[in-house]
């Protein structure tokens, strides 16, 4: 735990317990503040101080170790969405229902906090995807939520893997919505059989949606009308973005159910041709950087 004050204003971290009993921390300065699980390495909430909650968690999540927070910010690691090969292996990967370990904790000059997480490769993990790694999640609370996640090979042999930040962006009205920045992109439309199109303009929300955009540039913003802001995603070392809410769908699963009018996930993801390969030792670096304008 740490509570210091500076010329600069209080600042606090502390370990507390969230839902379910699962294992919190929760970030306060003078800029924002934020709350992160262990489990995963999960950030379940950011606030810009003065500003409304960033992110959307959904109210009939089930919270409990081995299964996979609704919301937030999950982190896909290895592979995004089912196995390419094995339906019955984890959706999305096996890092978000790992436990995670604080590293360190530090208060930047600008009155910033950064925490670091991170997570190894287990047997059970090598039971899944043999390979030996290491992940690192560095997250800066401040006006803006910082989010630099960084995989090592550790193992003596060359691995590929995709990666995602799958996050969940809470809206006023799913309906309504749109994302700017994707003008002229190639994409697949998985609602229709992975039909490629050309998108044109901002892509607007109307329902159901479930778009990959290729080769996504550095920086999309998310305009939510009903909430009367937009949310500025700036990124490095991520290649595509995805953007994905089930509609009337989400009916039909019980951690979501009449929820999915108030969340829109724009996720970012290094996927298919934008995979990464490492040789043993190197080291992969992806950064977002999510603030608020209104």
């Amino acid at each position: 735990m740490q509570d210091s004050t500076s010329g600069q204003g209080r600042e606090t971290v502390w370990e507390d317990r969230g839902s379910g009993g699962l294992a919190l921390l929760r970030i306060y300065n003078r800029l924002g503040e934020a709350t992160i699980y262990l489990h995963g390495a999960h950030i379940a909430s950011f606030k810009a101080r003065g500003e409304a909650e960033l992110l959307f968690v959904s109210p009939r999540s089930v919270f409990a170790p081995g299964v996979p927070i609704r919301g937030g910010i999950p982190i896909c690691f290895p592979w995004f969405g089912k196995h390419p090969e094995d339906s019955d292996l984890p959706l999305h990967g096996i890092v978000r229902t790992m436990e995670w370990q604080l590293v360190e904790q530090k208060s930047e000059a600008d009155g910033s906090t950064t925490v670091t997480m991170g997570v190894e490769d287990t047997d059970k993990t090598r039971s899944l995807w043999p390979h030996r790694f290491r992940l690192t999640l560095a997250v800066n609370v401040g006006s803006a939520l910082t989010i630099r996640l960084t995989v090592t090979n550790t193992d003596e042999r060359p691995f590929s893997f995709d990666a995602a930040l799958h996050t969940y962006y809470s809206v006023g009205a799913e309906v309504g919505s749109s994302v700017e920045g994707l003008d002229g992109l190639s994409a697949i439309d998985r609602n229709r059989g992975d039909e490629p199109f050309i998108q044109r303009g901002a892509a607007a929300v109307n329902g159901a949606i479930h778009r990959l955009y290729r080769k996504a540039g550095g920086t999309v913003r998310l305009n939510d009308p009903a909430m009367g802001r937009s949310i500025t995603m700036e990124q490095t070392g991520w290649s595509n973005i995805l953007i994905w809410n089930p509609g009337e769908g989400a009916l039909q699963n019980s951690e979501i159910l009449d929820a999915w009018q108030d969340f829109l996930c724009v996720e970012h993801v290094n996927n298919g041709e934008g995979g990464i390969t490492l040789d043993p030792g190197q080291s992969h670096t992806s950064e977002l950087s999510l603030s608020v304008q209104r």
